[in-house]
């Protein structure tokens, strides 16, 4: 049964990001990060949500601004454009949150998981 169990995971692993060896490495792919050309890509797991909006310091703190795309295996993704500058939009040390809408319609502010500061 457990063997049955793990082996699912494994393929699901492998489907969803190419194996264990890189769900290992996740931190490198979640959260937030800054592109070479300034723009921030951002990467979260939620496969129970129906929706993520990320939100902070960067947009006034307006909720309804910026919602990431889900993908099939539960990924919610988005990328915020640098500024006309080049500089990112989120700046460093910038707070921000995420509005993550439930199954249920329930809205609730989050810290993200991959949140490296």
């Amino acid at each position: 049964m457990r063997q049955n169990e793990y082996r699912k995971w494994l393929d699901i692993f492998q489907q969803a990001e190419g194996g264990i060896d890189k769900i290992s490495r996740s931190y490198k792919k979640y959260g937030l990060h800054k592109q070479p050309n300034g723009d921030i890509t951002f990467l979260e797991w939620a496969p129970g949500a129906k929706g993520i909006a990320i939100f902070g310091d960067f947009n006034g703190w307006n909720r309804d601004e910026f919602w990431a795309q889900k993908n099939d295996f539960g990924c919610f993704h988005l990328t915020l454009k640098a500024l006309p500058d080049g500089t990112p939009r989120i700046k460093h040390r910038m707070k921000y949150k995420l509005l993550i809408v439930g199954a249920d319609e329930s809205r609730m502010d989050r810290n993200s998981a991959w949140a490296t500061w």
